[in-house]
Order: C-alpha cells, then sequence, then structure tokens
C-alpha cells in the first residue's frame, strides 16, 4: 500500500465520555474535536468495487480549542492498531479547522490509517479509516490436515478461511456441500482425491453424498503462489483445467483444483509429516493386510501423512 497524503492531514475520534452521578450512568459529552472523512458513514469503512485498487478522501478536522499538532499512521487493517507513522505536522498558533486529502493506492488488500490530533490543552483525539478492497480470490491460510481420519480429518472446505472436517464431526452431513477435497494415501502415496473417490481410491469410509473435484500439478513455484493476491484471479484462471481425480502430493508444490459446481482454485502443501494412526476400515475389505491388523473393523498402525494446506480460491 502506498499512501500519500497532501496539504495537513488529519482524523479525529470523538469519543463519548461518561459522567456518574448517584450511580445513574449518564452519557452527555460533545467533544470539542471532531472529525469528517468525505463521503464515508458513520462505520469509518469504504469498500471499492471489484477491480478498484486506489481510494482518495478528504477528511476535516474542527476544534473549538484549536489544533497543535496532527499525525497520522498506518493502522493495523483488522485489529486498528496504530503502526508505522506517515506525517506529522505542527501548527503555531494552533488551528480550528484543518483539512487535508488521503490518497491510497496500489491496494492489493485491506488497508486502514489512524490520525491523532492534539488541541492546545494537550488532548489528543484519534479515528481510524479502513479501505476494503473487493476481494477476486479467497485467501486461506495454512490448516492441519491428515490422509486418514485420526485427529484433524481429511476433508478440506474452502469456506470460512478453510475448514478440516473429520467423518464424524457434529453436524458434517449439514457442511458436505462446502467440503472440495478429500486427502488419502494410494499406494501409501499421500493425495489429494475427488471426495466422492475417496473410499474407491483408500478403501476406507467415506461420507456418502460428496461431489467430484478434478486435480493437477500446476508449473507455479510457492514464490509465484504466494504472488497472487485477493485482487487478480488472472493467474488461477490462466491455468487449465484439471482432469484427474487424484493426484500425488509432495511438500512446496502448488496444485490447482475444479469442482463440478465449477469452483476453481489452488492450494499448496505447505508442509508434510509422515505419521502412524489407529483408522477405522471398510466392513468389506478383505485383504491380507487388513486382516492383519483388524480388531473390530480397527487398524493399528495405519500410515499416513500430517499436511499443512493453504488455499487460493477464485470468488
Amino acid at each position: 500500500m502506498k499512501l500519500f497524503s497532501k496539504v495537513s492531514l488529519v482524523a479525529v475520534l470523538a469519543l463519548g465520555a461518561a459522567s456518574c452521578s448517584k450511580f445513574e450512568f449518564n452519557v452527555d459529552y460533545t467533544a470539542p474535536t471532531t472529525i469528517a472523512f468525505q463521503g464515508v458513514g458513520e462505520s469509518n469503512i469504504v469498500s471499492l468495487a471489484k477491480g478498484t485498487y486506489s481510494y482518495e478522501t478528504t477528511v476535516k478536522v474542527t476544534s473549538a480549542d484549536g489544533i497543535s499538532e496532527l499525525a497520522v499512521y498506518k493502522a493495523n487493517n483488522r485489529t486498528g492498531a496504530q503502526g508505522e507513522l506517515i506525517e506529522v505536522q505542527s501548527f503555531t498558533p494552533a488551528e480550528k479547522s484543518v483539512s487535508t486529502t488521503v490518497t491510497f493506492t496500489d491496494l492489493t488488500e485491506n488497508a486502514a490509517i489512524r490520525v491523532i490530533a492534539t488541541d492546545i490543552n494537550g488532548n489528543s483525539f484519534a479515528k481510524n479509516l479502513v479501505v476494503e478492497v473487493a476481494a477476486s480470490v479467497i485467501l486461506n491460510d495454512n490448516l492441519l490436515i491428515e490422509t486418514a481420519e485420526v485427529y484433524y480429518g481429511c476433508y478440506y472446505a474452502g469456506w470460512l478461511g478453510g475448514r478440516a472436517y473429520l467423518r464424524t464431526t457434529d453436524n458434517v452431513e449439514n457442511y458436505k456441500k462446502e467440503i472440495d477435497i478429500a486427502f488419502g494415501q494410494i499406494n501409501g502415496a499421500p493425495c489429494a482425491i475427488s471426495p466422492a473417490k475417496r473410499s474407491e481410491f483408500c478403501k476406507l469410509p467415506n461420507l456418502s453424498g460428496l461431489g467430484t473435484t478434478l486435480f493437477a500439478l500446476t508449473s507455479l513455484s510457492k514464490a509465484e503462489y504466494a504472488a497472487i493476491t485477493k485482487v487478480d484471479a488472472s493467474p488461477i484462471e490462466a491455468i487449465a483445467d484439471p482432469t484427474e481425480e487424484s493426484v500425488a502430493l509432495a511438500a512446496g508444490k502448488v496444485y490447482v483444483f475444479k469442482t463440478a459446481s465449477g469452483k476453481k482454485g489452488l492450494f499448496c502443501v505447505e508442509s508434510m509429516a509422515a505419521k502412524t494412526g489407529t483408522v477405522e476400515q471398510l466392513p468389506n475389505a478383505a485383504t491380507e493386510e487388513l486382516e492383519a491388523h483388524s480388531t473390530n473393523w480397527w487398524m493399528a498402525d495405519y500410515s499416513y501423512n500430517l499436511l499443512g494446506i493453504s488455499a487460493k480460491i477464485i470468488k
């Protein structure tokens, strides 16, 4: 994010003060210093249209006592916490009214500023402005998921920042339509598998009624994958649609997937660790290997992998 400020940068938070009298709580306070962002509502959040990567607003601060100092900072776009100083200005004599234009450019993610005004009495007033870019890509952070159902689950759903589900998760039947990818072991190798085909490929129990997803390994490096922003889906759109119902996985590789409903995205295997555990097997499985490890249809010492998966999905 590039930020430019013209004239005097301004912003003030009119914080309500409370007075307590005879155990009664009353709010009766008018701040001597106020701020207004032109064209911005009471939420102090601006939502940009898709394809818009810049924003400019005029800020006006008025003070009955006079403004002696004005500072503008970058702010955390989630918490609002004050960050790097952009500009600070002092006024001698103090100014009753100050206005400025603040410009956000090259936005690839949400951006925020925090402006603090100090009056001649040493009182400080602050207000934040958040600019939300319209997402074309859903960015899902690293999530732990398994190729067998032990602790985290083998089903990946791209909604709500990414979710892993066990077949026995409470209310999983309500979330089945959200599942995009299943993971498993095919001939001992960790794989991403079309959810509907997991039992067929892994010979292990599977949820019924899951959809079809196709896969392919891409030529993208982790750095190229990391460079894909929430505002530009073209790098994902440019990749040919996948055609395979399963794909072998390796750490550090990037894969494309597309569901039967048309959802297309990328996922990266951020990490991979070999594990062993006891997993449930299909009741009709009768191979010598399963029989040798089977007790009440459970198989001990099953080799699987714990994966760290991130994803970038076209919205």
